[in-house]
């Protein structure tokens, strides 16, 4: 989702409130705005993953097309024209047809074809008399006209005017998490995906307007007003519908895949201004290089046979519209993480905003693999080390949004839980796993099994276990359910050939009260160093090996993938070998 300008070091929703890794407008997930983890087990989502009460008739169809037909000025959100929706009833006997859409927002008429239907509009619903009742599997074929002005609702208002700062008027939305309904009317439940979208865009002279899918046909009206036509026919969320106007330029290439000999239109929307270009060219470029990374780690960009694309806006962060991500500025992070979500976030999608790991967590990680496979591991390790010691500036909080918390969207983009807590169990995970190759099909897998639809992080566990003929679930129940991380005590001694290391653990939250996993330590004896790899499951564990060297050094988590805070002894005392069996904290 969004992230704000953040520094590595704070969140990923990078931006007002000293962040620094991921940000879009609306992922305001600054420590700022978390709030206290309650106890974090597993509870049913919500149906369609909604975080406030819906009028329960929008469960009694599936959305399989939206097509847009907008009238804007980018100096005002005012609005008008159309929406056309194609449903499928599933529920038997339904003559009530409803959409979400505020209520600073008019409709003036609902027809079916030529003929009008009955509307009432209050409480952000329009209820629409289909006339009689409609048996399940029958298609419903509507277009809504509408027209208002949204008042921007903060940092996740639906639709937003500004000047750029360099005089330019830009209209941009941003719907996540359930903000679509202030600017068209529609069904916000994660879970029923459109078939696809056609977004038209008439502008005033002057002007471009980006949105998702291809531009399949650009026309200058009688008036001098031009009308956009971008189509899509990809399945898509509802809150990845967007558009983006102003007077931009562009700036396009195209960037290779990993497993065919085809590339991806790349498409950008920037300020009309020479310096728009030559202060983030090169960070733009370095899709090229993310594209197909990604692509060779977690199979190939899902929406190849579109684009991918960039549209400049004033906003604090970025947000990964659906072949179009919406940007406040571009750096080397923000740029994978926007990119990243493609795979996760917009192919697969969270189930439930419980689940918004699935999103942000895996997006954050794309950052950490971007700089490990084309700025190099130095760059990555950097990276985890200052998503580590975000995670650790407060001891408790799940990545999992418990039920009781999923309706404070401040608790559901938290940057230091949803994006870098959530980035670090996915590399504490493949630490665990210990090979690469696996882990990665792992992550391909899991986006051929969920394509086009939603998974939970459940989902992610079955997946990880049919992989690895494994049982995992007391890695998720510590590391995704549970709270915090382990703290270390480690001692260590040499006696008769032998190489003593005690570890006593205690966690920094309560739930859970022991994390069970893999420890690793590099050994340092004379002119030889070698690595060696221990499971403890006991609070307090003794583990010998066979070594006949003196070992003049030994490091805990050399490769620092673990998330822990430790003490290791560095004294090779015989003395050491009387350490109590019982220790009180």
């Amino acid at each position: 989702m969004k992230k704000f300008k953040l520094t590595v070091a704070a969140c990923t929703l990078w931006l007002l409130f000293g962040m620094s890794v991921h940000g879009q407008l609306k992922r305001m997930e600054s420590d700022a705005f978390c709030t206290s983890a309650c106890m974090h087990q597993k509870t049913d989502m919500v149906q369609g993953g909604e975080i406030y009460d819906q009028d329960p008739r929008v469960h009694h169809y599936d959305v399989k097309f939206y097509g847009l037909d907008l009238n804007v000025k980018p100096h005002t959100t005012q609005i008008s024209g159309s929406v056309r929706v194609v449903a499928e009833i599933t529920q038997a006997q339904t003559r009530y047809f409803v959409l979400e859409l505020i209520d600073d927002v008019t409709v003036s008429a609902v027809v079916h074809g030529e003929e009008p239907l009955s509307f009432s509009q209050q409480s952000e619903i329009v209820e629409i008399d289909l006339g009689y009742e409609i048996e399940a599997g029958s298609l419903v074929d509507i277009e809504v006209f509408y027209a208002g002005q949204p008042q921007a609702s903060g940092f996740f208002a639906g639709i937003q005017t500004m000047q750029n700062g360099l005089g330019d008027h830009v209209l941009w939305t941003l719907s996540e998490p359930h903000n679509a309904r202030q600017w068209f009317p529609c069904k916000q439940v994660l879970n029923d995906k459109a078939d696809s979208v056609y977004v038209s865009i008439t502008t005033p002279p002057g002007y471009l307007a980006a949105s998702n899918g291809l531009l399949e046909e650009k026309t200058v009206l009688s008036d001098g007003r031009i009308l956009h036509q971008w189509k899509s026919y990809y399945p898509i969320a509802y809150y990845l519908v967007s558009m983006a106007v102003s007077n931009y330029q562009e700036y396009n290439f195209y960037a290779p895949l990993a497993h065919s000999e085809d590339s991806v239109f790349i498409q950008n929307f920037l300020y009309n201004h020479p310096q728009a270009l030559e202060q983030n060219k090169e960070n733009i470029d370095q899709v090229k290089p993310m594209m197909e990374v990604l692509s060779l780690l977690w199979g190939d960009y899902p929406f190849a046979k579109e684009k991918y694309g960039h549209a400049h806006a004033p906003m604090g962060g970025a947000m990964e519209h659906q072949t179009i991500s919406t940007m406040g500025y571009f750096g080397f992070d923000i740029t994978a993480h926007e990119l990243a979500h493609h795979w996760y976030g917009n192919n697969v999608t969270c189930a439930s905003w419980s689940d918004i790991w699935i999103n942000e967590g895996f997006a954050s990680y794309g950052e950490y693999l971007s700089r490990e496979f084309i700025l190099g591991k130095e760059s990555a390790s950097q990276w985890m080390k200052e998503v580590h010691q975000n995670v650790k500036s407060s001891p408790g909080g799940s990545v999992y949004i418990p039920q009781l918390q999923v309706n404070d969207v401040f608790r559901i983009f938290n940057g230091r839980l949803s994006y870098h807590k959530g980035a670090a169990i996915l590399h504490q995970l493949r630490f665990e796993i210990n090979d690469d190759d696996l882990f990665f099909s792992i992550m391909e897998d899991f986006q051929v099994q969920f394509a086009d639809s939603v998974a939970t992080g459940d989902d992610f566990s079955v997946t990880v276990e049919n992989h690895t003929a494994d049982n995992w679930e007391w890695f998720f129940d510590q590391w995704y359910y549970g709270e915090g991380f382990p703290i270390y005590r480690i001692n260590w001694w040499q006696k008769e050939g032998k190489l003593m290391i005690k570890s006593s653990q205690t966690t920094s939250a309560t739930q859970p009260s022991f994390f069970a996993g893999t420890l690793e330590f590099q050994i340092i004896a004379g002119d030889s160093a070698q690595i060696i790899r221990l499971f403890q499951n006991e609070a307090l564990q003794e583990f010998e090996i066979d070594i006949e060297a003196e070992v003049e050094q030994l490091l805990f988590d050399p490769s620092g993938a673990m998330l822990k805070n430790y003490n290791l002894s560095d004294s090779n005392d015989v003395g050491n070998t009387s350490l109590p069996d019982v220790l009180v904290y």
